[in-house]
């Protein structure tokens, strides 16, 4: 048993069982890996961003193999200890759960609540759920205070360099959510966001250039846009996120278990 191994089984051991301590893999020493060891570390001693952070590499294979019920478990101590993306990224993986009536009520209140507590992407997802009638019956009007409860936090947060609420802009422009249709302005938020180091934004953007849809056609701009989005996914892929490797086609390690 290597160290990084002996630090994820104690760890798995205040959470969990001594069967799930057991059945943890033997893990490469991976930058991703070695950073995952340090959240869970300091998710121990309450940091909620960490047990967030534990809870991504599991989803994201930043290290480890890709582990649903592993994630879940920092997603929860994540949420409890006040990290509202924690309760989000908790909501959705209960929200998949169409066997578990309980499970899809908490996930509704737990987007609520994160959306009231900050979280954009807690908002968006109340509003998809209310607009689409998933979760809970549709509401279309109430679905578009959520959209614009989330695009009044996400829109600042682009523009002080936040990937991830670009990317959000980008999809409700795109849809029309919560506000005007603006396809064009859309593919502007994914260059933006691509530019804080999106690579699925990258790709997306690169794809409405080649084919001109929405913005002047560029195969130029296109090609730099995919090959900057390679560019991201390599280094990644260097540091052992192993779901990037796998988006390259690249062959790669993947811890057995």
């Amino acid at each position: 048993m290597n160290a990084l191994h002996t630090t994820l089984c104690l760890s798995a051991l205040a959470f969990a069982t001594t069967s799930a301590c057991a059945s943890l893999p033997e893990l490469e020493a991976t930058p991703a890996a070695k950073n995952l060891e340090q959240s869970i570390v300091a998710c121990g001693w309450g940091r909620s961003q960490d047990c967030l952070a534990a809870g991504d590499h599991y989803v994201h294979a930043g290290g480890v193999p890709v582990d649903g019920a592993r994630a879940r478990t920092w997603y929860e101590k994540g949420c409890l200890t006040g990290s509202p993306l924690a309760c989000v990224r908790l909501a959705q993986i209960l929200a998949e759960r169409a066997d578990e009536p309980m499970a899809q009520k908490r996930a509704v209140d737990l987007f609520h609540t994160a959306c009231e507590q900050g979280a954009a992407e807690g908002c968006l997802l109340m509003g998809v759920a209310l607009d689409v009638g998933a979760l809970v019956d549709a509401d279309p009007e109430r679905a578009i205070t959520y959209y614009r409860a989330g695009l009044e936090s996400d829109w600042p947060a682009c523009e002080g360099g936040s990937a991830a609420a670009c990317r959000r802009v980008a999809r409700m422009f795109m849809e029309g959510r919560g506000t005007r249709s603006d396809q064009t302005g859309a593919v502007r938020m994914l260059e933006e966001a691509c530019v804080y180091g999106d690579a699925e934004a990258c790709v997306q953007a690169g794809g409405y250039f080649l084919n001109g849809a929405f913005v002047t056609r560029s195969v130029r701009h296109g090609r730099e846009l995919h090959e900057e989005a390679e560019r991201m996914l390599h280094a990644r892929c260097e540091e052992g996120w192993f779901r990037d490797c796998h988006l390259l086609g690249r062959e790669y390690y993947v811890p057995e278990g």
